[in-house]
């Protein structure tokens, strides 16, 4: 709910729960000053769901899809012999995604939006 929702009656209790409200968002905001900051800086989405409530999301994990080598795992075990790339993979590690897991979709740019 967002303040300027409340309406804008004069009787007390309309004052008194309107004020309570703007005091509420203005804790808020203070609260999550730092970590909103951050998440501008890095290029993080953030939601508000509610009062006292963050999501706070990176869009570039949609850069990304499950390793079709490995299905995922990051595990040698279902890697196929030679499919280390390049040296990347160590031993016990996927060569599709070097045990990550996971791997940039086709067609996505490497660096920040």
């Amino acid at each position: 709910m967002h303040v300027d929702d409340i309406g804008l009656g004069t009787s007390p209790w309309s004052l008194a729960r309107r004020w309570f409200f703007i005091c509420v968002h203005g804790l808020d905001d203070e609260l999550f000053a730092e970590i909103d900051s951050f998440a501008l800086v890095v290029g993080w989405e953030t939601r508000r769901p509610g009062p006292f409530k963050r999501l706070y999301r990176y869009s570039r994990f949609d850069a990304f899809t499950e390793c079709t080598v490995c299905e995922g795992s990051g595990d040698a075990a279902v890697t196929k012999p030679g499919e280390c790339a390049q040296g990347e993979c160590a031993p016990g590690r996927c060569g599709g995604c070097a045990g990550y897991g996971r791997v940039e979709k086709v067609g996505t740019r490497g660096g920040r939006r």
